[in-house]
């Protein structure tokens, strides 16, 4: 980090951390800006550590979220109407249009285990078969690389991407058909407070890296973990430093 950057980071967080001071209250819109306030300040602090750090925080926060935050504003009956469950996985079926942040993540936590080749015959495939454009990959329904086609869980499930933790669909019933009919409009009913509350920390990470320039366009999970896997300290450190290292995953 040059000196400008260095004098521009420690003024965005004088300036947020003064504003967190500020936020006092438990009503839903206080709690929401300073969770992603919260994780805004963070991310600068954090900086210097790392993209690994960085993504690591993020993980970290979006579990206090759902634990903690989110169960405040959350009845008893809220949680009845969430149909997801362990082998429900039919919003598996699809290349996961992710935050790089996610890719970080998953490929730091998973990074001795990961099988490469497996990895990069997927990126092949995929990239071969459809553009990465949003419209277009929606209308794919290959599983995803990281869940086990014998038991339907997830093989990553501890460092899963944010848009995992998110949606919580309130008709399997609903969820199956898209998947069965391979629907190309993949319109899902969702309880929606807790998939508002679950992206807080990734908006303020977000933000923070917004303003120092990061490329933060969505990539398809798979391939940009597989990109990170040949070389995972150098091409994320080049890509919090600035550099557009997740072009052949980016969705456009």
């Amino acid at each position: 980090m040059n000196r400008a950057t260095r004098k521009r980071v420690e003024r965005n967080l004088a300036s947020a951390r003064k504003e967190l001071e500020r936020l006092v209250g438990d009503d839903l819109t206080t709690v929401s800006r300073r969770l992603e306030l919260g994780q805004y300040v963070e991310t600068l602090e954090l900086l210097e550590q790392g993209p690994a750090a960085l993504a690591e925080a993020v993980l970290r926060a979006t579990e206090r979220v759902v634990e903690l935050e989110a169960s405040a504003f959350l009845k008893p009956a809220d949680r009845d109407r969430i149909d997801c469950r362990a082998g429900c996985a039919w919003c598996c079926h699809q290349p996961l249009q992710v935050s790089p942040l996610d890719a970080v993540a998953m490929t730091h936590h998973l990074l001795p285990t990961l099988d490469r080749e497996r990895l990069q015959a997927y990126a092949r495939d995929l990239s071969a078969r459809l553009p990465f454009q949003r419209e277009k990959l929606k209308t794919c329904f290959a599983p995803c690389p990281f869940l086990d086609s014998d038991t339907s869980l997830c093989t990553a499930y501890q460092s899963r991407p944010v848009v995992c933790r998110a949606f919580h669909s309130t008709s399997v019933e609903h969820c199956r058909a898209i998947h069965d009919e391979q629907r190309p409009v993949r319109t899902v009913p969702m309880f929606e407070l807790l998939m508002g509350f679950v992206g807080l920390p990734l908006e303020g990470a977000h933000r923070a890296l917004a303003e120092l320039g990061v490329d933060l366009r969505p990539v398809v999970l798979g391939v940009a973990v597989a990109l990170l896997a040949e070389d995972f300290e150098g091409l994320s450190r080049a890509w919090l430093a600035g550099e557009r290292v997740f072009e052949p995953a980016v969705v456009s």
